[in-house]
């Protein structure tokens, strides 16, 4: 139902899609924001492509504050966007982290879980070069088994801490992981 959609307005097709993920992340958006085509599919989020999205920025980070409004205290939320720009994931990071404000070492595993939607997206990690900070940075490219797990007692480890130098990427490779697919639309069933 196009009527779903954040920006059915702008909806020429009644065809619908959603964002593939746990029962958290279902958002549905309209046709013209997302390809659901096969080859467009084969086109992004892979490492011939360099990590190409599939899903354009505006409508991952919709999905990914979907998650975040029910796991994430508003405090994190600034840190619930696909930010990708270097520049712009320090700024995002330092705004959310000030003293006093969101507590990482309590919710990065639900920011992280959340951003990943159900996704294993460690080939790309890999392929930045996340690891090379250090291997436990490779935790923070996929979901979470308990995504509301502690990674410190009152401030976040300093083995966790190290990775966010590289969270612009972590982000990125969280976005070329989300998938399109196509919703087949069920009968109407009126009453007589």
């Amino acid at each position: 139902m196009c009527e779903r959609a954040h920006s059915c307005s702008l909806c020429k097709s009644r065809n619908e899609y959603f964002l593939e993920g746990g029962a958290s992340s279902i958002f549905m958006i309209c046709k013209d924001f997302v390809s659901a085509n096969r080859n467009d599919i084969l086109d992004c989020g892979n490492q011939a492509n360099d990590w190409k999205p599939c899903i354009e920025r505006k409508i991952a980070d919709q999905v990914f504050r979907a998650c975040c409004d029910r796991f994430v205290p508003p405090e994190c939320r600034g840190l619930c966007i696909y930010e990708s720009n270097p520049i712009e994931a320090r700024v995002v990071l330092m705004h959310t982290i000030q003293p006093s404000r969101c507590r990482l070492y309590k919710y990065l595993s639900s920011i992280i879980h959340c951003a990943a939607q159900t996704h294993d997206n460690t080939a790309c990690c890999r392929d930045m070069g996340i690891h090379e900070i250090g291997p436990q940075c490779l935790q923070m490219c996929g979901p979470q088994a308990k995504p509301r797990q502690l990674w410190g007692t009152r401030s976040l480890r300093k083995d966790r801490v190290v990775c966010l130098a590289k969270w612009d990427q972590i982000m990125s490779c969280h976005q070329a992981g989300l998938r399109a697919r196509k919703i087949l639309k069920m009968p109407t069933i009126t009453s007589h």
